[in-house]
């Protein structure tokens, strides 16, 4: 099975909070500790992921972010931070995982971008 890249806009507004979006997955984090943010995104998709296949439904991994957050990714900016990979979504226990779905989360890739929300992206 070829690897699979998810997408993670990362958003901080006026008032300093950062709000983490996982594209394809429709899973949101927010917080002020950007790192902390970043952990919470992964930890969501791992327990999605998981879970979804481990109660037989595939069908429910992806199911893609509302449009205008993939519209605030698609203009982002060569001058806008962009992170690069997030981190590994495998788990550090895995002894309670099936090695099938151990394997298809090693295969994951998950990277960011950050920029500043617009006004209405939170509202």
């Amino acid at each position: 099975m070829p690897g699979v890249c998810l997408d993670i806009l990362i958003l901080q507004d006026e008032d300093g909070f950062f709000n983490a979006i996982c594209l394809q997955m429709d899973l949101v984090t927010c917080g002020r500790d950007l790192e902390q943010v970043k952990d919470d995104i992964l930890e969501l998709i791992r327990v999605q992921v998981v879970d979804c296949l481990q109660e037989g439904r595939p069908q429910d991994v992806l199911r893609p972010a509302p449009q205008e957050y993939w519209d605030i990714l698609s203009r982002i900016t060569m001058g806008e931070r962009r992170d690069g990979q997030l981190g590994s979504l495998a788990p550090d226990d895995e002894s309670s995982i099936p090695p099938d779905i151990r394997e298809l989360l090693k295969r994951l890739t998950v990277q960011s971008f950050q920029t500043r929300a617009p006004r209405h992206a939170l509202s």
